[in-house]
């Protein structure tokens, strides 16, 4: 693991601002960045899911039987990567609470 040197000066506002010391500051901002992550991803696939009124997997699946329709693949396709950055960041949330 590497070192972090921080000036006095830093060190000051994050007290200032109530954290104990930089591994706080640092723990907190991870969280706020995955959890907004989450967030996101969370808000692309609930936009699919109302959009076509079913889960993915069904749609998929309908997808699979039908004729080829491109803007129908590519909104498959992003649902289909919303989910899977939406597990991976809860994942990794999960990895940061156990970390700490």
């Amino acid at each position: 693991m590497g070192t972090l040197v921080v000036s006095e000066e830093i060190l000051e506002i994050i007290r200032e601002l109530g954290f104990a010391d930089i591994r706080e500051v640092l723990v907190e901002h991870l969280m706020t960045e995955i959890l907004c992550r989450i967030s996101d991803f969370q808000q692309e696939a609930s936009h699919f899911e109302d959009k076509y009124g079913r889960p993915f997997e069904e749609v998929k699946s309908q997808y699979e039987k039908g004729q080829e329709d491109f803007e129908f693949y590519d909104d498959l396709m992003a649902w289909q990567f919303a989910i899977e950055g939406l597990e991976y960041w809860k994942k990794r949330l999960e990895e940061l609470k156990s970390a700490i």
